[in-house]
């Protein structure tokens, strides 16, 4: 699925070679244990994630009974961080749904900082370490399902800000895997291949234009296997 596809890609910006690249356990292996995890970091956007949590501001400390106030850092500021600390070093932000938040809101100084990289940013808390900085090193990964009509589309400010590939059901995708993962039931992606094509022509037939993004995709035909961010 995109997801997927998106954290290979991530494991080649960050110096992955093809070979290994083409092996998912050791993808994912580099990306959560490797020298890379540090320059890499995903986070799932939905509707109750936080401009806080995403980039950061001020929390409630109650401690023994008294309030107070301490700086909460979020995964987009440390990675900046850690960025601006090896500019020799690509890093990748990968924002899984990015369609499923509220933009305006988590993003915040974030559209003109990712526009205008190395100029300083005020942002809208204070931070300790002074105007945000997005770094010419960290490159923005994101992935959306543009299928779901539930959810809200992403705003011309911020689409033009990211180039875009659109993903179509790709069937060979499903033999491929199933053959990498189990040499011995090649004929189970085959056949799973040959089901994705049915649905999908099937479902050519009876949609409108408008619905060309409901076919059915080669994430549903897949061996499971979770992936943690």
């Amino acid at each position: 699925g995109k997801t997927r596809l998106a954290r290979r890609l991530a494991a080649v910006v960050l110096g992955l070679n093809r070979v290994q690249c083409e092996n998912r356990e050791k993808v994912e292996e580099r990306l959560k244990n490797g020298e890379e995890a540090e320059r890499f970091k995903m986070v799932v956007f939905h509707p109750s994630y936080e401009y806080d949590q995403f980039i950061g501001g001020l929390t409630v400390d109650a401690d023994a009974g008294e309030l107070s106030y301490k700086q909460q850092v979020g995964p987009f500021l440390r990675l900046c961080q850690h960025a601006g600390e090896h500019p020799t070093l690509k890093h990748i932000l990968l924002i899984d749904e990015i369609n499923r938040g509220n933009l305006p809101k988590l993003m915040g100084e974030l559209l003109y900082a990712i526009e205008y990289r190395g100029s300083p940013v005020t942002l809208s808390f204070a931070w300790s370490e002074g105007p945000l900085v997005v770094p010419k090193n960290l490159y923005l990964v994101a992935t959306m399902n543009s299928s779901d009509r539930s959810i809200g589309h992403i705003d011309v400010a911020t689409r033009r800000r990211f180039s875009h590939f659109h993903l179509t059901p790709d069937e060979n995708v499903v033999t491929r895997v199933w053959t990498e993962d189990f040499e011995d039931r090649r004929d189970t992606g085959k056949k799973l291949a040959a089901v994705m094509r049915a649905v999908n022509d099937a479902l050519a037939r009876v949609q409108s234009e408008d619905l060309d993004d409901l076919g059915v995709r080669q994430s549903y035909f897949l061996p499971h296997r979770s992936i943690e961010p």
